[in-house]
């Protein structure tokens, strides 16, 4: 980023200030989703947003004395405490507001991509930014974000998801007890499923991985589930683990 006139800081001090409160907002799913706009925090995603999507970047966040920002960019310099709050993982990086990137609206009747469409009903945020991690390192070809789930971009999730979150495909669409997929296999997590080992993956398919807690709605894919193999008597495996897992093993079917 290079530097132009001197940028004049808007100081905040009070926790009070309206243009604080709505910083915090964007700590929470609906706050992001409402607003249209994510906080980016993380001492690797930061350069990444600022060198490859700085179009994006609506507001430069610091604390007294850091470094400025380009002269296009609204800058917001934080009392100590007040940055703090934002700044919930110790990063020591500026943060950084951004417009979010429109996500596609998944149509069961468009074409299908060549490969793995997973469809993500996630809850918990730090569960969701592990299996876009987990995603984009074995090539999905997009993620299909159901209602039910934590937003993407939720600062839990961008910590586990780190410049994955970046790279990818997200679309948008229904809640998962609306969900009818007709288009490909579609595949679901379940313990009661097949043996994953035992499964030949389609050309095109969409997997689920069950919510935290329910798990997958019985009348989604009852014939197409499949399972991660344990030992007996263990508990299941979270959401996050189970879908890195088959991915992990579709991927290698596929290199195979």
């Amino acid at each position: 980023m290079t530097h132009g006139r001197v940028v004049k800081p808007k100081v905040i001090v009070s926790e009070q200030n309206e243009t604080f409160k709505s910083l915090v907002k964007l700590l929470s799913s609906r706050g992001i989703q409402e607003q249209g706009q994510a906080l980016i925090a993380g001492d690797k995603i930061i350069p990444e947003v600022v060198a490859h999507h700085a179009s994006l970047i609506t507001a430069w966040i610091t604390p007294e004395g850091w470094e400025s920002p380009p002269a296009d960019v609204q800058w917001i310099v934080l009392g100590a405490k007040l940055f703090e709050t934002l700044n919930q993982f110790g990063t020591r990086s500026p943060l950084l507001v951004v417009r979010l990137p429109r996500f596609a609206v998944w149509s069961d009747k468009a074409d299908w991509p060549m490969g793995c469409s997973l469809f993500l009903a996630l809850q918990n945020p730090d569960n969701m930014g592990a299996v876009i991690r987990s995603a984009v390192a074995f090539g999905v070809s997009r993620i299909v974000l159901l209602r039910e789930s934590a937003h993407p971009f939720h600062p839990k999730s961008m910590r586990s998801a780190g410049t994955a979150l970046l790279k990818a495909n997200f679309e948008k669409g229904p809640s998962i007890s609306d969900l009818s997929v007709t288009g490909a296999p579609l595949l679901a997590l379940d313990a009661g499923g097949a043996p994953l080992e035992t499964c030949k993956f389609p050309e095109r398919f969409a997997l689920l991985p069950g919510v935290e807690g329910p798990g997958v709605p019985a009348q989604l894919a009852p014939n197409n589930r499949i399972s991660i193999s344990m030992e007996p008597g263990v508990e299941s495996l979270n959401a996050a683990t189970a879908a890195a897992i088959a991915l992990y093993e579709w991927r290698r079917s596929v290199c195979s």
